[in-house]
C-alpha cells in the first residue's frame, strides 16, 4: 500500500517537476543518512537525465554546508560509487536498466521487486 501510494499517487502528482521531487527527495535522504536509498535516487537522476554528475556534486557540496562534513561527503561518495558502477556496467556493454533501478527502490521500501 505505502509504495503503490509513493510512486502511484505522490511521484505522479502535478505542481512539481521529477527533477524538483529528485532534488528533494535526495536532500531529504542525505539528511538521514540513508546512503542505500540516496544511490539508488542518484542513479534514477542519471538515468532519467534530470541532473547531470556535475550538478549531483554540486548539490553534495551545497548539502555539507547545511548538514554537515559527514553527511555532504557521504552523499559526494554515493554520487562517485555511482558513476563509477554506471561506467564500469557501460564498459561491460551492459545498458542502463530502468527496471532494475525501481527494483532496488521497490525492494527498499517494501521488502519486495516488482514482478
Amino acid at each position: 500500500l505505502t509504495v503503490d501510494h509513493l510512486f502511484g499517487s505522490i511521484w505522479t502528482r502535478p505542481g512539481l517537476s521529477m527533477r524538483d521531487k529528485r532534488i528533494m527527495t535526495l536532500t531529504a535522504v542525505t539528511a538521514i543518512g540513508n546512503r542505500d536509498l540516496a544511490e539508488i535516487q542518484i542513479n534514477a537522476a542519471l538515468l532519467n537525465g534530470e541532473l547531470t554528475e556535475t550538478e549531483l556534486k554540486e548539490m553534495a557540496v551545497f548539502l555539507t554546508h547545511y548538514l554537515g562534513f559527514p553527511l555532504g561527503s557521504a552523499l559526494n561518495g554515493a554520487v562517485e560509487a555511482v558513476v563509477a558502477k554506471r561506467k564500469k556496467a557501460a564498459a561491460k556493454g551492459a545498458g542502463e536498466d530502468k527496471r532494475a533501478n525501481v527494483d532496488a527502490a521497490l525492494k527498499m521500501h517494501s521488502g519486495n521487486a516488482a514482478d
